[in-house]
C-alpha cells in the first residue's frame, strides 16, 4: 500500500496533527506499513433554521449561524472520519 487518504471534520474531535504524528506507529506490521498519510480537513458547516442558509464557519466560532446569528442550526458537514481511499501497488 503506498498511500490512505482519509477526511478528518473539524468537530470530528480527531487531530490531524497527531494522526500524522502517530502513523507510522499506528501502521507499523499492517498492510498499510510504509504508506503516506493523506488527510483531507473539512471544514465545519451548518443550516440555520431561523435565516435558511447553509454556510461554513469556523469550529472555534460556535455553532450560531454567521448570516443571522441564530443559534437553531444543524451541523451538515463537520463530523467526519472517513477512510476516503487507499492506493495499492500490485507487485
Amino acid at each position: 500500500m503506498t498511500a490512505v487518504r482519509v477526511r478528518i471534520g473539524a468537530l470530528s474531535g480527531i487531530s490531524g496533527a497527531a494522526l500524522r504524528f502517530a502513523w507510522n506507529l499506528a501502521a507499523e506490521q499492517t498492510v498499510a506499513a510504509g504508506s503516506e498519510l493523506q488527510i483531507e480537513d473539512v471544514p465545519l458547516a451548518v443550516t440555520c433554521s431561523g435565516c435558511g442558509e447553509q454556510e461554513t464557519t469556523a469550529a472555534n466560532a460556535g455553532l450560531a449561524c454567521p448570516t443571522c446569528g441564530s443559534v437553531a442550526t444543524t451541523v451538515v458537514r463537520g463530523r467526519e472520519l472517513q477512510l476516503v481511499a487507499m492506493e495499492v501497488v500490485d507487485g
